[in-house]
């Protein structure tokens, strides 16, 4: 059995059940839109078989080595890094590159940046979208993160299914995020019972990962 988990909604009540589920032979997939480097303390007395990081753009295995990973193209890296240094509208942007932050303009998988007008931010969306056809950006309410078009959770789990050869429609979901939408909508798919209002209408609602293990 394998079952694919926002890393936002594991709790410390949660991990018990979580072990024992791996323990007995289970496949428990992470993902999450962080850096390794943001989860790695916090997953040390967790059991899990893969982590997906950065939005899908860097897999890592359950001891932490990188299998997997898409990076920007420097050609659009420095540009949008530039830009966003400019502007008033964004605070201290940053080169994800891993394993931590940097400012050099030479290589990472991420630029991400502090919103500091949310309205402004949209429409920074579309201008930089509109000029460099081949990233992907996500914003939320505090953080702009910049990544090329390849990457999402869902392709960096489709690279992933295939290498330990279990198909997505086998696969159950949990999530409590709009944007895991089209992740959870290719297999048996939950979601908390506090989420939005899309979520509780597609996805079947929980009230946290245990129950939902314990269920399968």
């Amino acid at each position: 059995m394998l079952l694919v988990c926002d890393y936002e909604i594991i709790f410390k009540d949660d991990i018990e059940v979580i072990n024992e589920f791996v323990k007995k032979g289970n496949i428990f997939i992470i993902t999450t839109h962080l850096s390794v480097f943001k989860v790695q303390k916090k997953l040390k007395d967790l059991n899990f078989s893969y982590i997906i990081c950065n939005n899908g753009s860097m897999v890592f295995d359950k001891d932490f080595n990188l299998i997997y990973r898409q990076d920007l193209k420097k050609e659009v890296l420095k540009p949008i890094f530039a830009f966003l240094k400019k502007s008033i509208y964004m605070g201290n942007p940053v080169i994800d590159v891993g394993y931590g932050y940097c400012r050099k303009e030479e290589y990472g998988n991420v630029i991400k940046a502090r919103i500091v007008n949310l309205e402004k931010a949209q429409i920074m969306k579309d201008e930089l979208l509109q000029k460099y056809p081949l990233i992907n950006i996500y914003i939320d309410n505090t953080i702009f993160s910049v990544t090329n078009n390849k990457i999402s959770k869902i392709n960096a789990l489709k690279w992933l299914s295939k290498k330990i050869k279990v198909k997505l429609r086998h696969m159950y979901f949990i999530s409590n995020n709009v944007n895991d939408f089209k992740l959870g909508k290719k297999g048996k798919s939950f979601t908390l019972n506090n989420p939005s209002t899309i979520l509780q209408k597609k996805f079947k609602v929980i009230n946290n990962v245990a129950e939902l293990i314990k269920k399968l």
